[in-house]
């Protein structure tokens, strides 16, 4: 399980735009793709599972099972990530997501 505090969890949920069930955007296939990219892990795999089923539930369910280190490099590719949809301008942003950001940075 990953050894997040709750400020941490909250930081990275704001970042990831969970709020509403979502992940930055993506599909449930595009995650899905995404996260075996990254870990190698299928998100969809019934243990990660928690409470709806959501995309936002799901990654919520990852962090409670996995390692700090998977968390890590997750949480470090979904930043990869942020920055190349600011880059390829796919994504406006503001100075409180670019504080979040740098947050996440951090707990990586």
């Amino acid at each position: 399980m990953a050894d997040l505090s709750f400020i941490e969890k909250r930081t990275i949920e704001r970042f990831l735009e969970m709020e509403q069930g979502f992940v930055l955007g993506f599909s449930n296939k595009t995650l899905q793709d995404f996260i075996i990219d990254s870990l190698g892990i299928d998100i969809n795999d019934v243990k990660y599972d928690y409470l709806s089923g959501s995309k936002a539930n799901r990654i919520r369910g990852l962090l409670l099972l996995e390692s700090n280190y998977n968390a890590g490099v997750l949480l470090e590719n979904f930043c990869e990530y942020w920055i190349n949809l600011i880059h390829t301008r796919d994504k406006d942003y503001d100075q409180s997501d670019e504080i979040r950001y740098k947050e996440c940075l951090k707990i990586v």
